[in-house]
């Protein structure tokens, strides 16, 4: 028996049975997940996330663990544990495991919140990892003390009789960039949501800047109540607050934005970290025709009923 911590138990279950959630598996039961590898934009299986993405191939390089994971012959998960487990000693299988661990936690903080770390990092961190659980259990303590607790910040409602409206862009490789956005009343009630992709790959603010304007007048055409507008990108808020900007197509697109708040009852404006704009990040990563917009209005989309259910009960705990 392996010496790991349960949760990489349980994630090398889920990996060696094909269950992890990656794009290909969640199109499997959401039509409208997206199906691509945030790395590079191709299809992102199991094997390719893991093993067969260029990105995957920099994190096992430096980790002197390569040979686990060569490229060139396709193996499904299943046979990739059952070699390694013929193939490995035990302590060179735990590095192998909670590497593979770490590279999936990235993954997905690569998703959800686009910060990237670089591949050695991620090695070192499961190599660190690894070290504090051995000291740990060589005192006779039964697994790692858990991590200090850090507040996690969700959607917060706007003040009563005004809407919130979340924006984001998504750079999704070769195939464009995502807009999403999400309107929801003080309770935490769906009113809409859209999306829409453009094959141009936008800068990231730029990207931003125009979601939120493309968010706006698209609200704008279905309800006319004040609104509160949020997004993640703390540059943009700080340039539509100080009207300073050297990107003269950035500061174009806050010209609009703030035209477009002197016309309607714009409540304001605000960043807010990703955690708490998460819903607008899903839409925004949708899949869906280039250059066309699909809306929800009143019933969201299956990808958000979840992930609006949470959040509505952070509203009731208010």
């Amino acid at each position: 028996m392996l010496e790991l911590p349960p949760k990489v138990h349980i994630f090398v279950w889920r990996w060696g049975s094909s269950i992890l959630p990656t794009g290909v598996n969640l199109s499997r039961r959401i039509k409208e997940a997206f199906d691509e590898c945030p790395f590079c934009g191709l299809l992102e299986t199991q094997e390719h996330i893991t093993r067969e993405c260029d990105w995957a191939g920099r994190v096992w390089r430096p980790s002197n663990l390569a040979k686990n994971f060569q490229t060139g012959e396709r193996k499904s998960c299943e046979t990739w544990l059952c070699d390694l487990l013929e193939e490995t000693n035990k302590e060179e299988l735990t590095k192998v495991l909670i590497t593979l661990w770490f590279l999936w936690k990235e993954r997905n903080n690569h998703f959800f919140n686009n910060p990237k770390l670089e591949e050695w990092e991620i090695v070192g961190r499961a190599h660190n990892y690894l070290e504090e659980y051995a000291e740990h259990q060589a005192k006779g303590n039964p697994g790692i003390p858990a991590p200090r607790a850090r507040s996690r910040v969700s959607w917060e409602p706007p003040p009563v009789g005004v809407l919130k409206l979340n924006t984001d862009a998504a750079i999704l490789g070769e195939k464009g960039t995502g807009y999403g956005m999400v309107l929801r009343d003080w309770n935490g009630n769906f009113i809409m949501g859209a999306t829409h992709r453009t094959r141009v790959r936008w800068p990231v603010e730029l990207a931003e800047a125009k979601a939120m304007l493309w968010g706006l007048q698209l609200a704008r055409t279905h309800q006319t109540q004040s609104m509160l507008l949020e997004s993640d990108c703390q540059t943009l808020i700080q340039k539509l607050n100080r009207r300073e900007t050297t990107d003269m197509e950035v500061a174009m697109i806050c010209d609009e934005i703030r035209e477009a708040a002197e016309e309607n009852d714009i409540f304001g404006w605000r960043f807010w970290k990703r955690e708490g704009n998460e819903c607008a990040h899903v839409m925004a990563r949708l899949r869906g025709r280039a250059e066309e917009t699909e809306v929800w209005i009143d019933r969201p989309p299956v990808c958000l009923v979840t992930l609006l259910s949470k959040e509505s009960d952070v509203v009731t705990e208010l």
